[in-house]
């Protein structure tokens, strides 16, 4: 019994490395890709980043100058209410008297 196996050995090693060298060509293209796909990541996750520290500066900003705005108002109130306490205070010290005066 003679094998035929000799001559199609080399021929299908051949075939192999080829087969071999393909698929690592297309890994290193997927490695390549995968790697493009991180560095994209990465950089739209540190524009996002920068955007949210903007934002909060801003937000922070505004909520000062808000509570800035509320301060002076409720200042104001509490002057307009004062006002307004004296003068009720003077009608009733007025009617008091008159009362008074009158009884």
């Amino acid at each position: 019994m003679t094998t035929q196996a000799g001559p199609d050995i080399p021929e299908r090693v051949s075939r192999l490395e080829g087969a071999y060298e393909q698929a690592n060509e297309r890994f290193n293209d997927q490695t390549q890709a995968i790697n493009a796909l991180r560095a994209d990541n990465q950089a739209e996750h540190q524009s996002l980043r920068a955007e949210i520290g903007e934002l909060r500066t801003e937000l922070r900003a505004e909520i000062g100058q808000l509570r800035t705005e509320l301060h002076a108002e409720i200042g104001q109130l509490r002057a307009e209410m004062h006002r307004q306490t004296y003068v009720v205070i003077a009608v009733l010290g007025g009617l008091v008297t008159l009362l008074r005066f009158i009884g």
